[in-house]
C-alpha cells in the first residue's frame, strides 16, 4: 500500500501542515515538493535528519538575524536545474538571461557559504558549497565586478572591433539624418521620432505647405485631425543602414559563438553547481521546517524499535487552531500502544476520532522528518497509514458499511506490512448484531498481525470480550458538570464541552457502559420518560448487550 493517500492526508490534517511550511525560494519549493517520508530500513537516515532539524532550530533561536540574512539571499534565487541541465547538451548555447542566472547562483551560494561558515552549519550538508572563482571570475570579464552580466568586448577581440565598426556607421548615419531634418525642424518648430516621422495639426497649414513642397520628405497618412510625413531616404542612407543591418548580422554570429564558448565553461563546472543548487534547495526547506518546529513548540520523534506509539500531551495543531479561534483549549492526549489491536470507547463527543487523527497525524509528520507538537513522542516507523473513510460511495453504489468493508478488505491483506491502521466506528453503518460481530473478527484478525491497529467503537461489549489493549475517553466532568449546570439548557454543547475531558484512560478491568448519552440528553431538556426507560433498560443489561437485540 502506499504510505499515504491523499483523502487521508486531507482527512487527518497533513496536508495543511505540509501546505503551512513554505520555503522562501523556487529551489526549496521543488524539494519540498520531492520529498518523500521516511519508511522502514531507513531509521538511520530518519535520524540523522532530525538531528540535523535540531541543530538548525537551536541556530535559529539563537542566531536569526543571520538566518534572515540567508532567507533574503534564498528569495533572489532562481531554480536553474533546466539551464544546467541543458548547459551539458554540445548543442546548447545558453542566452544571456539563462548565463545572468547561473552567475547569480554562483555570487548567492558564496554569501550563503559565508554564514553557513560563520554559524557552523556545514555539517548539514551531505556535500559541502562548492566555489568556482574561476567561471565566476569568467562571467564577470570587462564588466567591473557587476553581479549582473552581459557580453563584454574582453571575451573576443573581433567582437569589439565589429561593435566598433557598427558604432561609427550608426553615427554615420546619425550625422546624415541630422543633415537632412535639422533644417526642417528649424522651420517646423517640431522633431522627427526615432522613425523618421512628423506629424503636422491641419490647422498650421503654413507648416502643411512647406513640408508639401520640401523634397527630403513625402505625405505618409493623413486623417481628420493630423497629417504624417516621413523623411525620403538619400541613396548615402540607404547605403549606411545595409552596411549597419549586415555588420549586426556579424556580430550576432560573433557573440553567438562567445555564447556557446561561455556555454562550455559552464559546463566544466556543472557537477559542482547542481550539487550548490541541491544545498541551497535543502537548506530553504530545512529552514521553513525548523520555523514551523518552532513556532508550534513542536519536539523531536524518537524513533525506537520496539514496536510501539507512545504519545505524551499530543496536540493536533489544525483543530488545536480551531479551537483557539473559538476561544476553546485543546485538551492534549497521552497514548500508548503497541502492535496488534488497541480499543477506544466512550461518547459521540468524546473526541474518539480527534485521538484517531493525531495519532495519525504525529506518525506522518514524524516520518516527513518533521517535529512533532507533544511533550514526547516515541514511534516505530510504519509502511504506511490507513484512516477509514466511511461516507456513502455514491459512484459506486456502495453505502457507509460497503465502502467501509471493501476498504478493509484491502487493509487486512496488508495487515503484515507493517502498517498503522486507524478505523473510527468500526462496522457501525450495519444492524448492531452483525455490527458487533464483524467488528469482533476483524479486531481480532488484526491482533494477530504485525501492523499497529487503533479501532474506535461503541460495542462496548467488544472491550470486555476480547483480550486487548483497552482506552477509554473519560467523559464528562461531574465538578464542572456541577459548576455549570445552571447554564446548560440556555447554553446547550458549548457548555458541554468545556464539560467534556477528552483524555484517555487505560482500561486495565471490564467496565459497565458508560451513560454519558443518557447524561447529556437529559441535560439538555430532553423527554425524562424516555430517559428513565432507557436508564432501565441500560441497567437490564450493563455490558451493553443490547446491541445483539438488533
Amino acid at each position: 500500500m502506499k504510505f499515504l493517500n491523499d483523502e487521508i492526508s486531507k482527512s487527518i490534517g497533513f496536508k495543511e501542515i505540509w501546505q503551512s511550511i513554505e520555503p522562501v525560494s523556487e529551489l526549496g519549493v521543488r524539494a519540498k515538493k520531492k520529498f518523500v517520508p521516511y519508511l522502514p530500513k531507513e531509521e538511520q537516515e530518519l535520524k540523522t535528519e532530525l538531528e540535523k532539524l535540531g541543530i538548525l532550530i537551536n541556530i535559529i533561536t539563537d542566531n536569526n538575524s543571520e538566518i534572515h540574512k540567508i532567507k533574503n539571499l534564498l528569495i533572489d534565487v532562481k531554480n536553474i536545474y533546466g539551464i544546467i541541465n541543458q548547459s551539458r547538451s554540445k548543442k546548447t548555447i545558453l542566452d544571456d538571461v539563462d548565463i545572468f542566472e547561473v552567475k547569480n547562483i554562483i555570487i548567492q551560494s558564496n554569501k550563503i557559504k559565508e554564514i553557513i561558515q560563520k554559524l557552523k552549519l556545514n555539517n548539514l550538508f551531505e556535500k559541502t558549497f562548492k566555489e568556482v572563482p574561476d567561471l565566476l571570475s569568467f562571467l564577470s570579464l570587462g564588466q567591473n565586478n557587476s553581479e549582473s552580466f552581459y557580453l563584454s568586448n574582453q571575451y573576443d577581440e573581433d567582437l569589439e572591433l565589429i561593435r566598433k565598426k557598427r558604432q561609427k556607421l550608426e553615427k554615420e548615419l546619425i550625422g546624415e539624418k541630422n543633415d537632412l531634418t535639422s533644417e526642417i525642424e528649424k522651420k517646423c518648430n517640431r522633431h522627427f521620432s526615432l522613425d523618421n516621422k512628423l506629424s503636422v495639426s491641419k490647422n498650421d497649414q503654413d507648416v502643411i505647405e512647406y513640408l508639401k513642397g520640401s523634397d527630403k520628405v513625402s505625405l505618409m497618412s493623413e486623417n481628420f485631425a493630423v497629417l504624417t510625413f516621413k523623411l525620403i531616404e538619400t541613396e548615402t542612407i540607404s547605403e549606411l543602414k545595409s552596411k549597419i543591418t549586415e555588420v549586426k548580422k556579424e556580430e550576432e554570429i560573433k557573440k553567438k559563438l562567445v555564447r556557446k564558448k561561455i556555454t562550455n565553461e559552464i559546463q566544466k563546472h556543472s557537477l559542482s553547481l547542481l550539487e550548490n543548487l541541491d544545498n541551497i534547495a535543502y537548506l530553504d526547506f530545512m529552514i521553513a521546517r525548523a520555523e514551523f518546529s518552532i513556532e508550534n513548540s513542536a519536539v523531536k520523534p524518537k524513533i525506537t524499535s520496539e514496536k510501539l506509539i507512545k504519545i505524551k500531551n499530543g496536540r493536533h495543531l489544525v483543530i488545536e487552531n480551531e479551537l483557539n479561534k473559538k476561544g476553546t483549549e485543546f485538551t492534549p492526549i497521552d497514548l500508548k500502544f503497541k502492535e496488534g489491536s488497541t480499543l477506544i470507547t466512550g461518547p459521540n463527543m468524546g473526541g474518539k476520532t480527534v485521538s484517531l487523527k493525531l495519532i495519525a497525524l504525529l506518525t506522518v509528520m514524524a516520518q516527513y522528518a518533521l517535529f512533532v507538537p507533544a511533550d514526547n513522542f516515541e514511534f516505530n516507523l510504519r509502511n504506511y497509514i490507513y484512516f477509514s473513510l466511511t461516507s456513502d460511495d455514491i459512484k459506486s453504489g456502495l453505502s457507509n458499511f460497503g465502502t467501509e468493508i471493501r476498504n478493509l478488505k484491502y487493509v487486512v491483506a496488508a495487515g503484515n506490512d507493517k502498517g498503522l491502521i486507524l478505523i473510527d466506528e468500526i462496522a457501525h453503518g450495519t444492524n448492531p448484531a452483525e455490527g458487533y460481530a464483524i467488528a469482533y473478527g476483524i479486531i481480532k484478525k488484526l491482533d494477530t498481525m504485525n501492523s499497529i491497529s487503533v479501532i474506535t467503537t461503541h460495542y462496548q461489549r467488544l472491550a470486555n470480550k476480547l483480550e486487548i489493549t483497552h482506552f477509554q475517553v473519560k467523559g464528562l466532568d461531574k465538578d464542572l458538570l456541577d459548576k455549570y449546570h445552571n447554564h446548560i439548557r440556555e447554553k446547550g454543547i458549548d457548555i458541554l464541552n468545556k464539560c467534556m475531558d477528552y483524555r484517555l484512560e487505560r482500561v486495565k478491568s471490564k467496565r459497565d457502559f458508560p451513560q454519558d448519552a443518557i447524561c447529556i440528553a437529559g441535560l439538555l431538556g430532553f423527554d425524562q420518560e424516555i430517559l428513565v426507560t432507557a436508564k432501565n433498560i441500560m441497567n437490564s443489561d450493563s455490558t451493553g448487550g443490547i446491541e445483539n437485540n438488533g
